[in-house]
């Protein structure tokens, strides 16, 4: 199943938790290209929520964007992994 293009924006508290967790750019495009939609929150304010999910490397990475789709772009709105670090 093909995904439509988004563009990717970060939060400054997502930012934040992906130098805090070690997290990539890559690995999170990665998660968000790969991954398995988890959790989808449509009445979220002022934008629907996922929650996406997926195994890169060792670790199992998961991702939250906050997704606006009149201006197709996906905010990253935090990240989080488990897992041994890279």
């Amino acid at each position: 199943m093909r995904r439509e293009s988004y563009d990717i924006r970060y939060s400054n508290h997502a930012r934040d938790r992906m130098f805090e967790r070690r997290i990539t750019e890559e690995e999170v495009i990665h998660a968000l290209s790969f991954g398995s939609l988890i959790k989808k929150n449509e009445n979220a304010t002022p934008f629907p929520k996922e929650e996406i999910s997926c195994q890169v490397g060792l670790r199992l990475i998961y991702v939250v964007v906050a997704v606006n789709h009149t201006s197709k772009t996906k905010v990253v709105v935090t990240v989080y992994a488990k897992g041994k670090m890279k």
